[in-house]
């Protein structure tokens, strides 16, 4: 597969939850290649099963699948979406040495521990 060949992304993201909703704001400015399609995993329609999971799942980590069906979770997920958008230099070198083992370890960690308290963080912060 080219590196082409895996886009549309599909992005299933949480839309009750306020960081989520912003980081996706963003993304969707950034993604001026159509890469990214968003699917929001809050919505009353929203069935998991056909894409291989279930909402509890979705609600656990992000999940992206790409258009060979090839899924990626939690921080491998916002790698590959982040990457697609076309990223700038400095964010482009935190998502490559992020594959490494001993710092993937680190931001799987710090991913799922954000993750788990998204809705408190976002009450925290006000956004």
């Amino acid at each position: 597969m080219t590196p082409f060949s895996k886009y549309p992304l599909q992005v299933f993201f949480d839309g009750g939850c306020a960081i989520c909703t912003r980081a996706i704001q963003k993304s969707r400015q950034a993604d001026k290649f159509g890469r990214l399609t968003f699917i929001d995993i809050s919505a009353p329609d929203f069935q998991p099963l056909p894409h291989g999971f279930t909402i509890e799942d979705a609600q656990r980590e992000l999940h992206v699948i790409d258009a060979a069906g090839e899924k990626y979770t939690g921080v491998d997920g916002v790698m590959e979406f982040r990457l697609a958008v076309g990223v700038g230099t400095v964010e482009a070198i935190f998502w490559r040495v992020s594959r490494w083992p001993v710092f993937h370890g680190l931001y799987a960690a710090g991913y799922a521990l954000l993750a788990a308290h998204r809705h408190r963080v976002s009450q925290a912060c006000r956004l």
